[in-house]
């Protein structure tokens, strides 16, 4: 029971620190890209909400999504920090590579949700 809790916490945590990063991401994109970083910005923070949202109730598909649209976010961040260092994309790939960890790795959060589907 200790490993489900402690789980649960771990998935949350990621779920603010994911949210977080894309909201300032997005603010950060409308300064630099007008209405057109805010739009995407938006769509990418509400997708993620959402994804999210269906993990947290313990949807495997949710999941699988999830992982592979890090990985593809992941890789996008290499090739534009290769071209052109930026703090932000590196703190945004940091993250993501965490997430993926605790979503796809963490023992502590698979317990966790296991035992949600098994409710």
């Amino acid at each position: 029971m200790k490993s489900i809790e402690k789980g649960k916490k771990l998935f949350l945590s990621m779920v603010i620190a994911i949210l977080a990063v894309s909201i300032v991401t997005t603010a950060f994109s409308y300064f630099m890209q007008g209405n057109i970083g805010i739009i995407s910005g938006l769509t990418r923070t509400v997708v993620e909400a959402i994804l999210l949202y269906f993990i947290f109730k313990g949807k495997t598909w949710a999941k699988v999504i999830m992982i592979v649209l890090l990985i593809i976010v992941i890789l996008a961040a290499v090739a534009a920090i290769m071209i052109s260092p930026n703090v932000m994309i590196t703190i945004l790939m940091i993250v993501y590579i965490f997430s993926v960890y605790i979503i796809g790795i963490s023992p502590s959060v698979k317990e966790y949700l296991k035992s949600i589907n098994n409710k």
